[in-house]
Formats: structure tokens, C-alpha cells, sequence
């Protein structure tokens, strides 16, 4: 019984997000640790369409986030360039959405 009360409680929270996306692009959510803030924003996210979560931390920088450079290895021997790997907001940023879906950025701090 508990677990059926408990997926439907999930499935209301969902329901009540889906809604505040529809009013406002940006939706802030705080509470207390464990809660499930985490999991609830990118599981609506999901079913909106592509999501992005980027985990931000004390600690988080720019290459974390937007883009850092890595040596690749050329085709010829001891030839190596530079190439760009773009990061989560980046990536986020260049995704084109297909029809009316949302393309969801996650920042969970």
C-alpha cells in the first residue's frame, strides 16, 4: 500500500511541475537533503524532451561547465593538435529543439 501512495506522490509532484514549466522557463527548488529535488527536476525534464544536468559544486569551473581543451593524437607520427570538447552548458546551448519540445538545462547544486 505504501509504495502504491508513494508513486502516486511522485506522479503529483511531476504533474505540479510540468505546470509551473508551462507558466515560467525557470523553476527554482530547494529543500531539505534527500528529498528528492534532484531526481524530481530531471525526471520532468526527460519526459519535456532532451535534458542536460550539470552538477555544480564549490569547486565547479569553467572547463567543468562550458568547454576544455585535450591533445589528440594526428594521423601522422608525433603530430597532435588541440581539440575543443564542449561541456554540459555548451552542449545545452548548441541543441536545436525538434517540433515543441523543451531542451531542459538541470543545474543541481
Amino acid at each position: 500500500h505504501s509504495r502504491i501512495n508513494q508513486s502516486n506522490k511522485e506522479q503529483r509532484r511531476l504533474r505540479r511541475l510540468k505546470e509551473r514549466l508551462a507558466n515560467s522557463p525557470v523553476i527554482f527548488i530547494q529543500g531539505d537533503t534527500a528529498t528528492g529535488k534532484s531526481y524530481s527536476a530531471a525526471e520532468v525534464a526527460r519526459q519535456s524532451g532532451p535534458v542536460f544536468v550539470a552538477s555544480l559544486g564549490p569547486s565547479t569551473d569553467e572547463r567543468e561547465l562550458v568547454q576544455r581543451w585535450v591533445w589528440k593524437e594526428g594521423p601522422g607520427a608525433g603530430d597532435r593538435h588541440m581539440e575543443r570538447l564542449s561541456q554540459t552548458l555548451l552542449q545545452w546551448a548548441e541543441t536545436q529543439p525538434v517540433g515543441d519540445e523543451y531542451i531542459t538545462l538541470v543545474l543541481d547544486e
